[in-house]
This record gives structure tokens, sequence and C-alpha cells, in this order.
């Protein structure tokens, strides 16, 4: 596995194809790079898994029934600006490609494809994502660094490992740097169960103690936001 594609291993993506045989074979080469991989056969039931879950990474083809791949993505992207997208597609037509770019999509991939052009697109989503979060390793505090890939904070050199829950938090707010978030706009947004506001304080409180400089700040009777 490529050093840029390292990052995909604690990471999940959403793979949308209608046609069942080639949504599974992609599904088990996905199967390599990430964490998670979840599966749909059209954009109302990726839009369904997309709310369920915490998804990293959007991979989606155009056609498809009750709802079709750019209808999706537009979809998602008035609620989240961030996320890499994948688009396959056959088609060439001037109009359709003028769509997809408005939706801002990460990178095409023209069907069928091969393994080596999968990886070229995921390298360009880890990219994307590394570019989000501020680099590999991330200013997260006084005296604090955040290493991206090996989910860890680097305090004088050592470096402290961090649980899924308290990485999902923190890169969270490594995104959304600067605002202010509800407890109930956390929860809903990083974790994919119901987790209780008691629990993400709890979270909120083992982070702030594994890296006292960290920039995680109350603002009172509102939620948090991360300096």
């Amino acid at each position: 596995m490529g050093f840029e594609i390292q990052i995909f291993k604690t990471k999940s993506i959403l793979y949308v194809e209608d046609e069942k045989g080639l949504r599974e074979n992609i599904g088990e080469i996905l199967n390599l790079y990430f964490e998670e991989v979840f599966l749909a056969s059209d954009g109302e039931e990726a839009l369904d898994l997309f709310y369920q879950h915490h998804i990293d990474v959007l991979m989606v083809d155009v056609c498809m029934p009750k709802m079709d791949g750019l209808t999706l993505i537009k979809t998602i992207r008035e609620t989240n600006k961030k996320i890499p997208v994948i688009v396959l597609t056959a088609h060439n037509e001037q109009e359709y490609l003028k769509r997809a770019v408005e939706l801002n999509i990460t990178r095409y991939l023209s069907k069928p494809f091969s393994k080596s052009s999968l990886q070229d697109a995921l390298i360009s989503c880890s990219d994307w994502i590394t570019c989000i979060l501020g680099g590999l390793v991330v200013n997260a505090g006084k005296g604090v660094a955040y290493d991206t890939l090996n989910k860890a904070f680097v305090i004088e050199d050592k470096k402290v490992y961090l649980s899924k829950k308290e990485y999902q938090l923190l890169e969270f707010f490594l995104i959304n740097r600067e605002r202010v978030f509800e407890f109930n706009d956390i929860l809903n947004e990083v974790y994919d169960k119901d987790v209780s506001k008691e629990a993400l304080k709890s979270t909120i409180k083992t982070l702030r103690k594994k890296a006292p400089g960290l920039k995680i700040q109350n603002v009172f009777g509102n939620g948090y936001i991360f300096h």
C-alpha cells in the first residue's frame, strides 16, 4: 500500500453502484484500503447510509435508479462541502461535465477502470483530506502536534495515541477551526450511533488530559470551539 493511501486505514468509504457484480468486486478491493466500506445500489440507499454513518470518502456512479449520482452528490454537498468525491462515468457530454465540476469533484474515473487508476483516484482523495486537515502533522495547540497518519499527539517528540472516538472528534475540530458547534451538532456530525452529551464531554476531557495545550475551548451555553 502506498504511503499516501495509508491514511485510509482508519477511514470509511461509501461506494454507490447499481451493477451488483461490479459493486461487490470493487467493494472487495476497497476493503484492502479502508477500515470500513459501505455499499449502496442506488442514490436513495446511499443517502440513508451517509446520514447513518460517519463517511470519509464518496465513490459514486452517475447512472443509478431512484436518484442519480449527481443529484446524490448535490444533496450531500448542501451540508458537507469538504468530503472528497470520486465520480464514475462513461459520459462525455460537456453539459454533464459542467454540472459535475460545479459540485467540486475530487477525481473522475471512466468505466471500466483499472486498479492503478483507482489507486490514483484514492491518492487524490488522500491529498484532499490532508490539505483540509492542514498537513500530515498538524499544529493542535501549544506544544502539541497531531500526526494524522498514526492518529497520535506528538508532544516533546513523544507520541500519545488516540482512540477512534478521540481522533474522529479531534479531526472534526481540525477541519472546522474557529467555528462554534453545539453539543448536538457535534454528536450528529462525528458519531455513527447515539452518543450522550456526557460521553462527548468525557472524550473532550480525555483529549485535554492527553494534551494539556490543546486548543478546544468551551463556549458558555453553546458548546465548543477549536482555535
